[in-house]
Protein backbone atom coordinates (compact mmCIF):
# COMPACT_ATOMS: atom_id res chain seq x y z
CA UNK A 1 0.00 0.00 0.00
CA UNK A 2 1.12 3.10 -0.54
CA UNK A 3 1.11 6.35 1.91
CA UNK A 4 0.78 10.02 1.32
CA UNK A 5 2.65 11.44 3.84
CA UNK A 6 1.57 14.34 6.01
CA UNK A 7 3.04 16.61 4.65
CA UNK A 8 1.92 15.60 1.29
CA UNK A 9 5.28 15.90 -0.21
CA UNK A 10 6.06 11.74 0.13
CA UNK A 11 4.83 8.65 -0.76
CA UNK A 12 5.97 5.42 1.05
CA UNK A 13 5.75 2.13 0.47
CA UNK A 14 4.31 0.14 3.53
CA UNK A 15 5.05 -3.18 2.28
CA UNK A 16 8.89 -2.02 3.07
CA UNK A 17 8.55 -1.00 6.23
CA UNK A 18 9.06 -2.74 9.26
CA UNK A 19 6.75 -1.09 11.49
CA UNK A 20 5.04 1.92 12.32
CA UNK A 21 5.25 4.17 15.62
CA UNK A 22 4.53 6.88 17.78
CA UNK A 23 7.54 9.06 19.00
CA UNK A 24 5.96 11.49 21.92
CA UNK A 25 8.13 14.91 21.76
CA UNK A 26 7.70 18.37 23.92
CA UNK A 27 5.66 19.77 21.11
CA UNK A 28 3.85 17.15 18.96
CA UNK A 29 3.48 13.25 18.36
CA UNK A 30 4.67 11.81 15.64
CA UNK A 31 4.09 8.74 13.26
CA UNK A 32 7.26 7.14 12.49
CA UNK A 33 7.88 4.33 10.04
CA UNK A 34 10.77 2.36 11.06
CA UNK A 35 12.53 0.08 8.12
CA UNK A 36 15.98 -1.72 9.67
CA UNK A 37 18.83 -1.06 11.58
CA UNK A 38 20.80 0.28 8.89
CA UNK A 39 18.36 2.94 7.32
CA UNK A 40 17.05 5.72 10.20
CA UNK A 41 13.14 6.23 10.70
CA UNK A 42 11.64 8.59 8.52
CA UNK A 43 8.56 10.92 9.86
CA UNK A 44 5.39 9.82 8.03
CA UNK A 45 2.96 12.18 9.99
CA UNK A 46 3.27 14.78 13.05
CA UNK A 47 0.12 15.60 15.17
CA UNK A 48 -0.54 17.84 18.12
CA UNK A 49 -0.85 15.21 21.07
CA UNK A 50 -0.67 11.37 21.54
CA UNK A 51 -4.67 11.09 21.76
CA UNK A 52 -4.70 12.23 17.42
CA UNK A 53 -1.48 10.24 16.46
CA UNK A 54 -3.38 7.17 18.22
CA UNK A 55 -6.06 7.84 16.03
CA UNK A 56 -4.44 8.29 12.85
CA UNK A 57 -2.40 5.68 13.39
CA UNK A 58 -5.74 3.49 14.15
CA UNK A 59 -6.76 4.54 10.40
CA UNK A 60 -3.37 3.48 8.84
CA UNK A 61 -3.77 0.09 10.77
CA UNK A 62 -7.06 -0.24 9.36
CA UNK A 63 -6.05 1.00 6.08
CA UNK A 64 -3.31 -1.76 5.59
CA UNK A 65 -5.76 -4.48 7.13
CA UNK A 66 -8.08 -3.51 4.83
CA UNK A 67 -5.81 -4.15 1.43
CA UNK A 68 -6.68 -0.93 0.27
CA UNK A 69 -4.20 0.44 -2.35
CA UNK A 70 -3.28 3.58 -1.02
CA UNK A 71 -3.97 6.10 2.16
CA UNK A 72 -3.66 9.19 2.68
CA UNK A 73 -2.58 10.57 6.01
CA UNK A 74 -5.07 12.38 8.19
CA UNK A 75 -4.57 16.87 8.85
CA UNK A 76 -3.75 17.33 12.30
CA UNK A 77 -5.22 19.54 14.71
CA UNK A 78 -1.80 21.06 14.97
CA UNK A 79 -1.57 23.28 12.09
CA UNK A 80 -5.58 23.51 11.95
CA UNK A 81 -5.94 25.35 15.15
CA UNK A 82 -6.52 28.92 15.65
CA UNK A 83 -3.98 31.13 16.48
CA UNK A 84 -4.42 33.72 19.42
CA UNK A 85 -2.41 37.15 20.30
CA UNK A 86 -2.25 36.66 23.70
CA UNK A 87 -0.31 40.06 24.64
CA UNK A 88 -1.57 43.60 26.13
CA UNK A 89 -2.92 44.95 22.58
CA UNK A 90 -6.53 45.05 22.38
CA UNK A 91 -9.47 44.46 19.39
CA UNK A 92 -10.98 47.33 18.18
CA UNK A 93 -13.98 46.95 17.06
CA UNK A 94 -14.44 49.84 14.34
CA UNK A 95 -14.96 53.80 15.07
CA UNK A 96 -12.66 56.19 15.29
Amino acid sequence: MYILNGQGAEVLNSDRVERFCIAAKEDAALIVASYDNVRPAVTVARYKDVKEAKDALHSLFNAISEGQGSFVMPDSLLYWAEKQIKDARTKRKGGS
